[in-house]
């Protein structure tokens, strides 16, 4: 099977693990991760299998997230959606510095990719509260760019 067959079945175990209803979420995790390094075997420069790895490892091991999303900008340096995951990671763990860093190189290389604006959004959240004028703006504009679709990401 192609790197991109062993990408697709990994992205299909990673929603699986995401079902609530799912009994076996922690092992449909493992395969989509198993599923996506056999991937990147087949091909090693694929800035998105990368991502992926990143995407798939975020909640169960920070550093492979970490090393993943790093891998993925060095194989596409403008690729906003992983300067994007990479600032969500430096959020959660609490490297607002990094993360707003991440967030920005996001923006600068495609001004309408929406994940940026959202994560700039919660930085802002975190720092000046909740409701915060900046933050409502940053947010309304994430959401306008994505057509509303981000609504459903964010649930």
């Amino acid at each position: 099977m192609s790197g991109t067959g062993w990408s697709d079945l990994a992205f299909t175990y990673y929603i699986r693990s995401l079902l609530k209803y799912e009994k076996n979420n922690e092992q449909f995790s493992a395969m989509a991760l198993r599923c996506q390094k056999i991937a990147l075997l087949r091909e090693e420069q694929n800035a998105q299998f990368w991502n992926n790895i990143g995407v798939y490892s975020f909640n169960v091991n920070p550093k492979m997230s970490q090393h993943s999303f790093i891998k993925a900008i060095q194989f596409n340096s403008k690729n906003a959606v992983a300067w994007s995951n990479l600032g969500y990671l430096y959020f959660i763990h609490n490297e607002m510095e990094m993360a707003t860093q991440a967030f920005q190189n996001a923006q600068i290389l495609d001004p309408d990719c929406p994940n940026p604006w959202a994560g700039q959004a919660f930085l802002q959240q975190s720092q000046n509260g909740q409701n915060s004028q900046e933050s409502l703006s940053l947010l309304h504009h994430s959401v306008y760019l994505s057509s509303g679709t981000l609504v459903f990401n964010l649930i």
